[in-house]
């Protein structure tokens, strides 16, 4: 007997689908999202292929029962007392339990008046763990802050600078792009290994004058960078935005792809059929809704 098709008012299809990611060989991808992320952090280490992450310190224990290790995790360090007053800073710092963590990360610190070039480093040289500093000096033509960054970097050698610029009002001020060269190839040589993306500002879907993950990604390896962070200061639509990413990190080297097959079955509701069989229908398709999805888990390696 030959194979029944199906009825009228069914339509089922297979396809290849590339929904698995994993980090590429000597690549990390990170990122930094609110701990109550509509995705679990568990989900977007095993499914989306992140292998690091930046957290605060009260979040730690939910980062390491994610399945992150401590050189994984790199902890956000609160914003001082007061001005160059950092007790509560060194207390993270020095607290046994991050004895092995990547580094820790301080925010914009002279970009936010919270300390001095003094005292920013000589909370950095207090410890010889990797202190990460997140930076958008030499935005504008007229900033200068980065030469205060340069005199830290070059007094010390366990700090480390990130741009975390994410617009570019054209004209304006430099771009992201302009910032990544000149972190890594002039102004904090050697001491920049990582930058920051943002999920929205810099999603090539969205229209406005921003440096672009298109862009973006091929800068990284030209730079010969080894990590690279998501970030969204929200916790909700995060799904597509992420998706993307992961997409233009895969094809560009950043991460690993692995397809499945995917069975998507739909039923057509028209009554006898009526609209369910003709691909002219303008109709038609208003009448279909998806029944199953059926996931084989069956995954394979591609490449770009």
């Amino acid at each position: 007997m030959g194979t029944k098709s199906a009825p009228c008012n069914w339509r089922i299809n297979t396809y290849k689908v590339l929904d698995r990611f994993q980090a590429n060989y000597n690549k990390s991808i990170g990122f930094m999202f609110p701990s109550n992320s509509e995705v679990a952090w568990d989900i977007l280490k095993t499914n989306y292929g992140f292998n690091q992450i930046i957290v605060n310190s009260e979040d730690y224990s939910l980062a390491i029962n994610a399945g992150y290790t401590p050189e994984q995790i790199i902890v956000n360090l609160p914003a001082p007392l007061s001005y160059d007053q950092y007790s509560n800073v060194l207390a993270i710092i020095n607290n046994p339990t991050y004895n092995n963590v990547s580094g820790f990360l301080i925010d914009e610190p002279l970009e936010r008046n919270l300390y001095s070039t003094i005292g920013l480093k000589m909370l950095i040289s207090s410890t010889t763990k990797n202190i990460f500093i997140s930076s958008y000096s030499g935005t504008f033509f007229i900033d200068e802050t980065h030469k205060e960054y340069k005199k830290i970097k070059d007094q010390t050698s366990n700090s480390y600078l990130m741009c975390d610029l994410y617009y570019h009002f054209c004209g304006i001020n430099r771009s992201p792009s302009d910032l990544w060269s000149l972190f890594h190839n002039e102004w904090y040589t050697g001491h920049n290994t990582s930058n920051f993306l943002h999920i929205d500002c810099q999603n090539p879907v969205n229209d406005n004058c921003y440096s672009k993950w298109s862009g973006l990604f091929p800068l990284a390896n030209t730079l010969g960078l080894s990590s690279l962070f998501l970030f969204s200061d929200r916790s909700y639509n995060l799904i597509d935005g992420i998706y993307c990413y992961c997409s233009y990190a895969f094809d560009n080297g950043w991460l690993r792809g692995f397809e499945e097959h995917v069975m998507i079955i739909e039923k057509c509701i028209s009554l006898n059929c009526e609209h369910c069989q003709d691909l002219e229908d303008p109709e038609g398709e208003n009448y279909w809704y998806i029944d199953q999805i059926i996931y084989f888990n069956d995954w394979w390696e591609v490449f770009p």
